[in-house]
């Protein structure tokens, strides 16, 4: 238990609230709303972390691990794993377990794929993805995936009609936006402009 000074000024308790270490837990994460076409299972994701990581070859550390879960049916209340996904950094300690799963779609195919951050400090971070495969119903790793874990940023977003990843990173105290073609191998750059102020 950690015991603090009530007379700490407003914005530092802000900030203690803000970046708290939080603890790990089973994340229930539901399909994408708005597309019945691409129904997918309510998974639910446990994420286990290793502290510190284990070494797998230069800057590659085994951090982790994601037990992908499938809803039990009433019959077979099965407790064993869909799949169990590593959790592969470039650094032995990450804390990824309290940022959570998110579910982008990276490949813009309408179905959501599973997402764990990695935090790298006040103005950047890198996320690790896999894309869900319909047939199979697991998460994969591509080259798509692997070149997206490689590009830092401090925000992006995803434009699924035109297939285009948004990127922001800081070069100093500026703050660049490219602009990169998602195919469904790796991504394209295509430009890189100044966000103005």
């Amino acid at each position: 238990m950690v015991i603090l000074s009530r007379s700490l000024p407003a914005e530092i308790w802000i900030l203690l609230v803000l970046f708290a270490p939080l603890p790990a837990e089973d994340v229930q994460i539901a399909p994408a709303l708005g597309e019945p076409e691409h129904q997918q299972p309510r998974f639910t994701f446990k994420l286990s972390e290793l502290q510190p990581g284990v070494a797998r070859g230069k800057d590659r550390w085994l951090v982790g691990r994601v037990h992908v879960f499938k809803p039990a049916r009433e019959k077979s209340k099965s407790l064993a794993p869909h799949q169990v996904i590593e959790v592969v950094m470039n650094e032995p300690e990450s804390f990824f377990a309290q940022f959570g799963a998110k579910r982008p779609d990276l490949n813009c195919d309408g179905y959501p794929d599973l997402q764990i951050s990695q935090f790298g400090g006040a103005k950047w971070g890198r996320a690790h993805v896999w894309l869900y495969q319909p047939a199979t119903g697991a998460f994969v790793s591509t080259n798509l995936t692997r070149q997206f874990a490689l590009l830092s940023y401090a925000n992006y977003r995803i434009d699924p009609k035109a297939k285009r990843l948004h990127l922001r990173q800081f070069r100093g105290a500026q703050l660049f936006e490219s602009i990169y073609r998602i195919t469904p191998e790796r991504l394209l750059f295509e430009s890189k402009h100044l966000v103005p102020k």
